[in-house]
């Protein structure tokens, strides 16, 4: 369970269509509290160590995964419909990434 979730209509009017969007990710913990916000709105926040998942043991992924690694900055189910019922991405579209910086807290 998410301790917050942007509504679409939340995430709709702060997003910016065809300009650059502002990102900020914060993760924190060994199993980690992950706050995200866009453009200054929190979209998600998820305890990851509270995940209710059939088969999800947070320890094991954590085992897996440890302390250091790649970071996904775009990964998530493509096949899923927006609330619109529309495919997520548009034929053509891209993902482009600027400005990027890691602070360790």
């Amino acid at each position: 369970k998410m301790n917050r979730a942007a509504s679409f209509d939340e995430f709709a009017r702060v997003w910016r269509p065809n300009d650059w969007n502002h990102f900020r990710i914060r993760c924190v913990g060994r199993l980690p509290l992950i706050t995200t916000w866009i453009n200054g709105l929190v979209i998600c926040e998820l305890d990851s160590s509270k995940i209710d998942l059939p088969g999800f043991d947070a320890e094991q992924v954590f085992h897996r995964l440890g302390r250091s690694g790649h970071i996904g900055f775009e990964v998530h189910d493509v096949s899923l419909k927006n609330p619109l019922g529309q495919d997520r991405w548009a034929v053509g579209a891209v993902c482009r990434w600027r400005n990027l910086s890691l602070q360790e807290l």
